[in-house]
C-alpha cells in the first residue's frame, strides 16, 4: 500500500486543488440565485463526486462523505431560510448522493 504522499504524486491534481475545487463549486450552490448557473454547477459537481467515487485514491473516494458531513452542518448551523436563498442546497446533496457507488 502506499503512503499517502506517494498516493497524491501519483494523481492528476493535488489533493489540495481538488478538495478547493469542490467547495467551490459548493460556494456556487449556496450563493447563486440563478436557476441557470446552480443547474451547470449541479451538473459539474455532480460529475466532480462521480470522479471521486471511482478514484482509485483512497483519499479522494473519501472526500464526497467529508462534503456531506460538511454539507449536513451548514444546514443545521446556518440561521437564514435555504428556500429563498439558496436553491443549490438540494442540488448540493444529490450531486453528493446520487453517484455514489451500491456496493
Amino acid at each position: 500500500m502506499a503512503s499517502p504522499g506517494q498516493d497524491e504524486e501519483n494523481a492528476v491534481l493535488p489533493f489540495s486543488t481538488v478538495e478547493a475545487i469542490a467547495e467551490t463549486l459548493l460556494d456556487v450552490l449556496f450563493t447563486t440565485r440563478h436557476n441557470g448557473v446552480v443547474q451547470k454547477a449541479s451538473v459539474a459537481f455532480t460529475s466532480l463526486c462521480q470522479s471521486l467515487y471511482t478514484s482509485p485514491h483512497e483519499r479522494l473516494r473519501l472526500l464526497p462523505s467529508t462534503l456531506l458531513t460538511g454539507l449536513l452542518h451548514r444546514l443545521t448551523t446556518s440561521t437564514y431560510s435555504f428556500l429563498r436563498r439558496s436553491g443549490g442546497f438540494p442540488f448540493a446533496f444529490m450531486a453528493i448522493l446520487l453517484p455514489e457507488p451500491t456496493t
